[in-house]
């Protein structure tokens, strides 16, 4: 084994860099906030609750950041295996991250989820934004108590941003201070990376949400894609998958 050597990270960039964990109830927006930010699509995007099963993670960087989100499924009461899996998987990347981004959506009523998503944010005890979604289409009111909702388990002093994930206008904002919040240090992955998912982990999760949207009444929610095939050729791609 070679020895390392410590001129080999010389030119290795440095900035305001670390893991900011989207956490919310389902079909809050999470995975809409990460697409628009990345400028890609990597997560799987329906109507359909629980459509993100694992924690996917999108990088984001510029000359003097580097922000690596981690998009985590909605967190919801439930007692299957399934849910408690997802749920153990959000609380990891809580205990993992390096600020936190709370969505809540104003559009419903607040209720058991969004208590659970709160608590949870708050027994983390980490930097946190308080991000509520969907403001395009709710009215102040409905904003208010969203706030108000969170802000009773959440630090007074929390940031709160009205936003709207598919307008990256709106976004601008909340991205400017993740970058004020997160800590000096090297980068974590090379500034070209968009993720550190696999090219076919991300062919199988947009069939899945082709299908989830496309074959609604037809096919069970718990379905999952297997990728038989995957042949690159010069002009296109060929996916062949169960």
């Amino acid at each position: 084994m070679s020895e390392f050597d410590p001129e080999a990270l010389k030119n290795w960039p440095v900035g305001k860099a670390g893991f900011v964990a989207i956490v919310g109830r389902p079909n809050v927006g999470k995975s809409t906030f990460l697409n628009e930010v990345l400028d890609f699509h990597l997560v799987a995007v329906s109507s359909r609750p629980q459509t993100t099963r694992k924690n996917w993670r999108g990088i984001l960087s510029d000359e003097h950041s580097q922000i690596i989100f981690v998009d985590t499924p909605g967190a919801h009461i439930g007692n299957t295996i399934l849910g408690g899996q997802m749920l153990a998987g959000v609380m990891r990347s809580l205990d993992d991250a390096d600020l936190i981004l709370c969505l809540a959506d104003p559009s419903r009523p607040p209720g058991e989820e969004d208590e659970l998503v709160a608590s949870r944010v708050a027994h983390a005890a980490k930097g946190a934004l308080l991000l509520l979604n969907k403001s395009d289409i709710t009215d102040a009111e409905q904003r208010r108590t969203a706030r108000n909702f969170y802000l009773e388990h959440l630090a007074a002093a929390t940031p709160v941003f009205e936003i709207s994930a598919p307008d990256r206008r709106t976004l601008e904002p909340v991205l400017e201070r993740v970058r004020e919040m997160l800590p000096q240090g090297p980068f974590f992955y090379d500034p070209e990376q968009v993720t550190d998912s696999f090219v076919r982990d991300i062919g199988a999760e947009l069939i899945r949400e082709a299908a989830l949207e496309l074959l609604y009444q037809e096919v069970p929610h718990a379905l999952a894609v297997d990728v038989e095939e995957w042949r690159e050729g010069p002009r296109r791609l060929r996916v062949r998958a169960t």
